[in-house]
């Protein structure tokens, strides 16, 4: 079997890390990319057994390259990306370590039903959405432009896996809103360092 390691990027998420991390204990290693959580994220998450880097948080593209770069001096061939919001099921488990068994592809698009408000989107457009977290190491890399919803460059095939991750991503209408306005904020900074100015209208 090929090495896997679970790779969590973190800035104050301790009331999400122990869920997520105890949602990946299949896997060979977790990784915690840390910008300097003040919350106990790092404290948590060590005596969980998960092996903590820390760097300035740039953006999203950059703190995903780190955690390849730290995956592969790990020795691992594989990395899987889970957000501390998230939690893997043992359906999606067992589907991820056959298809690294395999190794027929370079990467997996996994499907993503959104919790809002403690209920369950499992359709209406966007639901459930497919993110690409499950490549080999060596066939992968982020797109350094774009900065948030980052893109992976993948030197190979991708394909696309049945089971679902599961994301706790908005607790209340104030806590979309706040997400929403940091989101917008590294929108318009790429529009803006790529020369796009807005119109009146």
């Amino acid at each position: 079997m090929s090495k896997i390691v679970a790779a969590i990027l973190t800035k104050n998420e301790k009331r999400h890390i122990t869920d997520c991390i105890n949602s990946v204990q299949w896997v060979d290693l977790v990784l915690l990319e840390d910008s300097f959580s003040t919350d106990g994220t790092v404290e948590v998450a060590q005596g969980l057994g998960t092996i903590v880097f820390q760097s300035r948080f740039i953006n999203f593209a950059v703190a995903r390259n780190n955690a390849l770069r730290n995956a592969k001096s790990l020795g691992a061939e594989w990395i899987f990306f889970v957000d501390a919001d998230e939690r893997v099921t043992p359906e999606l488990a067992r589907e991820i370590q056959r298809v690294v068994a395999e190794g027929a592809k370079s990467g997996w698009w996994v499907p993503r039903y959104n919790v809002m408000w403690g209920h369950t989107r499992r359709g209406g457009g966007g639901s459930p959405a497919c993110q690409l977290r499950l490549m080999k190491i060596d066939a992968a890399r982020y797109d350094p432009e774009r900065e948030v919803h980052e893109v992976v460059i993948l030197d190979g095939e991708a394909g696309i896996l049945r089971e679902h991750l599961i994301h706790y991503n908005y607790d209340s209408l104030e806590h979309f809103r706040d997400k929403q306005n940091r989101y917008i904020d590294f929108e318009a900074k790429i529009l803006r360092d790529k020369g796009v100015r807005t119109k009146p209208w």
